[in-house]
This record gives C-alpha cells, sequence and structure tokens, in this order.
C-alpha cells in the first residue's frame, strides 16, 4: 500500500470513525456511502483446525476446489493458515 493511501479519507472535524465486528452469521448491512471517499472493509473466515471439505465451495478458489473430494482435510497452510497454536503444537 502506497505510504499516502491511508491520507485520503478526509472526515469532518471531531468526527470519529466506526467500527464493526460481528459474526458472519448476525444478518447485517449498511446504507449507501453517501461520501466521496471509499468506505473500508475487511472480513475473516475462521475454520476449525482439523476440518474437512464438505463438498461445498463456500469461499474456497475454485482452483483448490477442484482438487478437493469430500472428506478431503483443508490443511493448506497458504489458504488456511493455523492462527493460533493447536493442542499438538
Amino acid at each position: 500500500m502506497h505510504p499516502n493511501a491511508l491520507n485520503k479519507t478526509r472526515r469532518s472535524p471531531g468526527v470519529k470513525p466506526r467500527r464493526n465486528l460481528h459474526n458472519g452469521l448476525t444478518a447485517h448491512g449498511a446504507g449507501a456511502n453517501m461520501t466521496p471517499g471509499t468506505r473500508r472493509a475487511m472480513t475473516c473466515a475462521y475454520i476449525p483446525d482439523g476440518s474437512t471439505f464438505n463438498g461445498t465451495k463456500n469461499i474456497l478458489p475454485q482452483s483448490y476446489v477442484d482438487q478437493l473430494q469430500v472428506g478431503d482435510p483443508l490443511n493448506r497452510e497458504d489458504l488456511n493458515p493455523r492462527i493460533w497454536p493447536g493442542a499438538d503444537s
């Protein structure tokens, strides 16, 4: 990211940016962005260690799904990195 990219957002004095954290299964939405700036968003999808493919694509890239069969472990570190040490660590 360019160092000046973060400086392009302009806010009215005294207005703090809003952040929202919620479970992905929670129904939610946001109104239209009526400002000249962009609205940034980030998502994270977590799966338990040891999860296996159930046949549904979900968030997995198609190239990965094409290689999977139902029951295969979802253990590719480049796509599903472990973020917390497991019991075997």
